[in-house]
């Protein structure tokens, strides 16, 4: 299977940040997201002193539910949560459209990965 490499990095704000996390989750443009059914986290490493960096490994081709067709060309959705002095915090959701100019076929097409519900998050002011 083909994958579309993504950079995402994240700039600790203060001294107490213990850890990051990103959650994500891709959609077709203009469609609708289920954070509880379809978001992926992963564990932001610290690769130099208050930068955390990682790869996004997101599928070349995800497949639109209402027509069941494949396309290349779908938002990237993620927001951060940070444990920070024993409290956790979560950022903006933010959005990016990713083009991977992939042949669209159903051959490489993903579904969005099906994770269990999981907990309510507040935003950091």
């Amino acid at each position: 299977m083909n994958y579309h490499i993504v950079d995402k990095e994240f700039h600790d704000f203060a001294d107490d940040i213990e850890g990051v996390s990103i959650h994500y989750l891709c959609a077709p443009v203009g469609g609708t997201t289920d954070w509880d059914r379809d978001r992926v986290t992963r564990f932001m490493p610290l690769v130099e002193p208050g930068v955390r960096r990682l790869k996004l490994k997101l599928p070349s081709q995800i497949v639109v539910q209402q027509t069941g067709r494949p396309t290349s060309h779908y938002t990237l959705f993620h927001y951060f949560e940070i444990f920070r002095g024993g409290d956790r915090q979560y950022s903006q959701i933010y959005t990016e459209i990713i083009d991977t100019d992939a042949k669209e076929t159903a051959a490489h097409a993903t579904t969005p990965i099906r994770r269990p519900a999981s907990r309510k998050s507040r935003e950091i002011q």
